[in-house]
């Protein structure tokens, strides 16, 4: 397979004869002596995206409903419709700069919580209420006192010196 090689008329003739057939690209390439990337050029003006391990292919009109619909549908949702992986949908997210609403995010964090509540409840995981850690008070801070007061001299001075390192 050489680099830059240009199309002939019967390549393109013989490309296309061959899609027709059903054949899959691997096997064209192998035929025409070009890479998969380079028929998807030459059909499509640019190459699919490749899902997965699969050869399952998204179609433009699939990333578009994804671009669309990715602020407000839940990832789970998304991977599940179109049958591909987290990483998939992230990396099609960050190619696209795409982001969840503020909205969205928050509807998502209160059910979410809810959920939990409710499992904690059911499950009997939820400490009784006013239930403190047994000694939590000996290591806590005590109102008035500091990292100084906690901690030894040598160990106080490496905290300055970090400090100082990351503030110059």
């Amino acid at each position: 397979m050489s680099k830059n090689k240009l199309w002939t008329q019967e390549e393109i003739k013989e490309l296309h004869r061959l899609k027709a057939l059903g054949l899959p690209l691997s096997e064209i390439a192998v035929k025409l002596g070009r890479s998969s990337k380079s028929l998807e050029h030459k059909l499509y003006g640019k190459p699919i995206r490749r899902v997965g391990n699969t050869s399952k292919e998204l179609t433009e009109k699939e990333i578009a409903w994804i671009i669309r619909h990715f602020k407000h549908t839940r990832n789970d949702e998304i991977m599940s419709k179109f049958g591909i992986s987290h990483s998939t949908l992230h990396r099609i997210a960050r190619e696209h700069g795409l982001k969840k609403t503020k909205q969205f995010m928050i509807k998502t964090q209160d059910s979410a919580q809810k959920a939990a509540a409710e499992s904690h409840k059911r499950n009997g995981t939820y400490p009784p209420k006013g239930f403190i850690i047994p000694r939590s008070n000996e290591f806590r801070f005590q109102p008035g006192q500091s990292n100084r007061d906690r901690l030894s001299p040598k160990r106080y001075a490496e905290c300055l010196e970090k400090k100082e390192g990351i503030m110059a």
